[in-house]
């Protein structure tokens, strides 16, 4: 293999409803989102594990995927204590013992790009040295999602996948409360010694379970990479994070934060006014992903930003919009689908998961 990565065409699934606001619902219904895609068939199953107190799903890459092994764990725990999770400022997956909000119902997720061992996985999904079995990297718990009142339960989602990345999409109470979390081999690396063997970087961006509108109207124009919100990083466990694999570290150590770069705080100055470009193309801004070296202040400033990691992949900067709008060339063809943070407001900034073929 070589760089750069094969191009991704995504497929969006229909909007699923979960029964109720609890936790158990909702993954119900992401499973169900997971067994209509038609293309890129990743696939969600109860994990090992997960019981009705404590509802948790593994998510696994298309077996015909590059990633086939890419694992994920989705769930909620129901008490604090010996629940793992992944420190925001090391980025090793911990016992710690600051998780007290595990109670209060927000999702979390960690991720595994070396497969999942049955045999040697502990029998509880929260506890032991590592969820996915002997020898397996994993990334710890990173809060996913809120969803532990009324204003910020979860009552819709969707599906955006390709072949190599995953990105689950949810509304909160109300259409104006959109985010998403992406995972799976997600940043393209500039040249051979900055990736994996395959030459792919895994990683997972999580909106955490404290800001309830993380795609607002000026998402995408922070003035610092460590802001609250999708795509971004911030030093405490209950917010947005963002980070890959360390190709050149093994096991669950090699988890270092990396920063998605959303802009530069000059607001409408920045914006993306038309969604087609003078070709018929369409306009689409790559996001960066920069590597932070302390992200107990994760600022752009020496000696805390520490070096360009490379792109997200199939993930651009576009035109505002409301939220699963297909963005069509001037050929009509699917370019890819917009995210923003409303299903009904064309007035948010938003990102694009863009066909790259």
């Amino acid at each position: 293999m070589a760089l750069p990565n094969p191009a991704l065409t995504f497929e969006q699934t229909a909007i699923f409803t979960p029964a109720s606001a609890t936790v158990a619902d909702v993954l119900l219904a992401v499973v169900a989102a997971f067994d209509s895609l038609t293309v890129n068939q990743w696939t969600a199953v109860r994990t090992k594990g997960e019981t009705a107190a404590q509802p948790a799903i593994r998510i696994t890459a298309p077996a015909s995927s590059p990633i086939s092994n890419f694992n994920a764990i989705l769930g909620a725990p129901n008490a604090a204590g010996s629940y793992k999770h992944a420190s925001y400022r090391d980025h090793t997956h911990t016992i710690g013992t600051d998780n007290t909000y595990a109670v209060n119902g927000p999702l979390w997720l960690a991720i595994g790009p070396d497969g999942y061992d049955e045999a040697t996985a502990p029998t509880d999904w929260t506890t032991g040295l590592n969820a996915f079995g002997a020898g397996k990297r994993e990334s710890g718990f990173w809060t996913a999602a809120d969803n532990s009142s009324t204003s910020s339960a979860i009552t819709k989602l969707w599906l955006v996948v390709s072949a190599e990345t995953c990105a689950i999409c949810f509304r909160y109470a109300t259409d104006d409360k959109c985010a998403f979390m992406y995972f799976g081999a997600i940043v393209e690396g500039v040249n051979a010694a900055n990736v994996e063997a395959d030459d792919r970087l895994y990683g997972m961006c999580t909106p955490g379970a404290t800001n309830v509108q993380p795609m607002n109207y000026y998402w995408s124009y922070q003035a610092t990479l460590q802001s609250d919100a999708v795509l971004g990083h911030y030093a405490h466990y209950n917010v947005a994070h963002s980070g890959v694999f360390d190709p050149t570290s093994a096991g669950a150590a090699a988890f270092p934060a990396t920063i998605s770069k959303r802009g530069s705080g000059l607001g409408n100055a920045q914006r993306i006014f038309s969604t087609e470009l003078f070709d018929g193309g369409l306009a689409s801004v790559p996001i960066e992903s920069w590597r932070v070296r302390n992200a107990a202040s994760p600022t752009t400033t020496a000696p805390n930003f520490a070096g360009y990691c490379g792109r997200l992949r199939g993930v651009y900067h576009t035109v505002q919009g409301t939220a699963r709008s297909v963005l069509l060339d001037s050929a009509a063809a699917v370019k890819g689908y917009r995210m923003s943070g409303s299903l009904t407001s064309s007035t948010y900034d938003a990102i694009i998961f863009g066909n790259e073929g």
